[in-house]
């Protein structure tokens, strides 16, 4: 498994969702991640979205070894100064992974299923945004 392979195939998911909705204009803030290809990995202000993996689960098979299936799960934080922008990405993620349209790798792993686990909405006193962190499960197989 390439790992570097796996945090990029999220980010362009990102990506994509985001500029199919219009929302060409929305960061995703490398803050979590040096493998992302963004160059907004410095400060971006609002609105943006971060995404970081919160547990990797190699659950394989019996006769295809530990790494034959990995499920993920992954929080994706959007953070907005208008509530509306804040739901406008959420939304357009939520559109994006219900599709299961996360690319496959280069080292061969195939989507099989993508599961939004919850989300939590928020107004974060410090910085003075909305923010909603979804956190999805990201299964993928060889």
């Amino acid at each position: 498994m390439n790992v570097t392979q796996h945090w990029q195939a999220l980010y362009d998911a990102i990506r994509a969702g985001l500029d199919a909705d219009g929302l060409t204009g929305v960061a995703i803030a490398g803050v979590h991640s040096s493998y992302t290809t963004d160059p907004s990995s410095g400060g971006v202000g609002p609105p943006y979205v971060t995404y970081t993996v919160e547990a990797l689960s190699p659950t394989g098979t019996f006769g295809g070894g530990p790494n034959e299936v990995l499920a993920d799960t992954w929080r994706i934080t959007a953070r907005a100064e208008d509530m509306a922008d804040m739901l406008a990405i959420t939304t357009a993620l939520t559109d994006k992974f219900a599709a299961q349209d996360i690319a496959t790798t280069a080292d061969g792993y195939v989507t099989t299923a993508v599961r939004l686990r919850g989300t939590q909405t928020l107004w974060e006193m410090d910085s003075k945004l909305h923010a909603m962190h979804m956190r999805i499960l990201w299964e993928r197989s060889k």
